[in-house]
């Protein structure tokens, strides 16, 4: 006998996907689709379906409250939670809520498969950070609770949803509108969640909802464990330039050489006086080097 599945979400291709891998098991199958929350509960009436793979962000109903919904018709039914949500975000509430397990949408099939079959089991799903964090907040003492808890798990269901459409940049008339409620209780609530977080202006409001959904911000149990002191790193020295190539010194000049002066050119005229006088001053020198000798 095969188990009959439930998929309810918004968005034809998913819910296509879903389909297209639960096909590939034998002993599994679709009953039926629902793309919003009074659909869902119909099908589960009618249906009576073994599994329910649900998303968080349907129409007509917000967060978590599709999980109470569906307990409420039947206790034991078995949901798991198929969404883009971060599980740090909505998976302790929707564990909360009844569901029994918690698979993002970026998971790979094998995980998917994996998780439908625990919870078909009876067993829960949730990844091992998820698991950690549970058994963190339900045996380590109150002060460390206390201290690694955020203060986004003191809003609401729908105090969330509302932070976290601001932190989208989602204006009040359109989050009235996605949520089918007035923009005078759009505001109320903003009110409300600056109260709980302990904001004094809107801007540093909106600037937290912004940094949080970024990542920057203080992500519910996600904190980085706090620096110890240490001395700043001293700022690493640049390398010395290579030193220029030595220069060859120049060759060393013989003392006892003396330097070679060009002879200069006499410069004749047209009479020639110049080389006669020079001819009488050698012959006068030789007469006297020979009567020297004499």
């Amino acid at each position: 006998m095969k188990h009959k599945i439930l998929i309810v979400d918004p968005v034809p291709i998913v819910r296509y996907g879903l389909i297209q891998l639960i096909k590939m098991e034998n002993d599994l199958v679709v009953c039926g689709e629902a793309v919003d929350a009074p659909q869902a509960v119909q099908l589960v009436q009618e249906l009576k379906p073994d599994l329910v793979i649900t998303d968080i962000t349907i129409e007509h109903l917000n967060g978590v409250e599709i999980i109470r919904q569906l307990k409420a018709i039947n206790r034991d039914l078995p949901i798991l939670v198929y969404t883009l949500h971060d599980e740090y975000l909505y998976g302790e509430r929707s564990f909360r809520a009844g569901a029994k397990g918690y698979v993002k949408k970026v998971d790979p099939p094998e995980v998917v498969r994996n998780a439908i079959r625990k919870v078909l089991t009876g067993y829960l799903y949730l990844s091992d950070e998820m698991a950690r964090t549970l058994f963190d907040r339900k045996y380590k003492e109150t002060s460390d609770v206390t201290e690694s808890e955020s203060p986004i798990d003191l809003l609401s269901n729908r105090e969330l949803e509302i932070f976290e459409l601001i932190s989208k940049g989602f204006k009040p008339a359109q989050m009235a509108e996605k949520l089918n409620i007035s923009v005078k209780t759009v505001e109320n609530y903003r009110v409300h969640i600056r109260e709980k977080l302990h904001l004094q202006s809107l801007s540093q409001f909106i600037q937290y909802a912004m940094e949080w959904y970024r990542g920057n911000g203080d992500l519910a149990r996600r904190k980085a464990p706090k620096p110890t002191a240490a001395a700043p790193a001293r700022p690493e020295t640049p390398p010395a330039p290579p030193e220029p190539a030595a220069t060859p010194p120049a060759p060393e000049m013989d003392s006892k050489v003396k330097t070679i002066r060009p002879r200069k050119t006499a410069k004749t005229g047209g009479s020639g006086k110049l080389r006669k006088n020079k001819d009488l001053v050698v012959e006068g020198n030789v007469a006297y080097l020979r009567r020297q000798a004499d």
